[in-house]
């Protein structure tokens, strides 16, 4: 078997994989993942652990990560990414972090310190690269040489203490 068809949260024990087909005979491939390294099965953008502890979500089934559950605009995989909520539409817009000392552009931006590979942008452009309509990006007291291009959508900003953009 090269495709998943059963995929649960489990513990260590021992049990009994129960086959629906009328073949006496079948085989099965257990493969254990710690929760902390987890898959993303159907290759949606979402991690396997999520889904399961989500039950609109299907580790297996690909188009639920471009569903929109709770009608706010954004799709599954985008409040995975984004850490919001996909069953409340209030928790759609979040704040986003540039700071020019500790960021990096390749963090996703959404925490104002390093922390569990999320991190502040570097630039106040990388933070409006994943900023969408009403997010609020703020921006850590500092220098910060760079060109600032059209946002998506009106994006507030938040200076924290005295910023320099040029």
């Amino acid at each position: 078997m090269t495709v998943a068809t059963y995929m649960a949260l489990g513990q260590q024990a021992s049990g009994q994989l129960l086959g629906t087909s009328t073949n006496s005979m079948g085989f099965y491939y257990v493969q254990r993942v710690a929760i902390t390294n987890a898959l993303d099965t159907d290759q949606d953008g979402i991690d396997d652990v999520y889904e399961l502890n989500r039950s609109f979500l299907d580790p297996l089934d690909q188009i639920d990560g471009t569903q929109d559950l709770d009608g706010d605009g954004f799709i599954n995989v985008q409040e995975y990414q984004r850490g919001t909520d996909p069953t409340n539409i209030q928790s759609a817009h979040i704040i986003l972090y540039a700071n020019s000392l500790t960021g990096d552009d390749l963090y996703d931006g959404v925490k104002p310190i390093v922390e569990n590979g999320h991190g502040p942008k570097e630039t106040v452009e990388g933070g409006l690269a994943v900023a969408f309509d009403q997010d609020i990006l703020e921006i850590k007291g500092g220098s910060y040489d760079e060109q600032i291009l059209k946002p998506n959508g009106t994006i507030i900003f938040r200076p924290r203490g005295t910023v320099f953009i040029r």
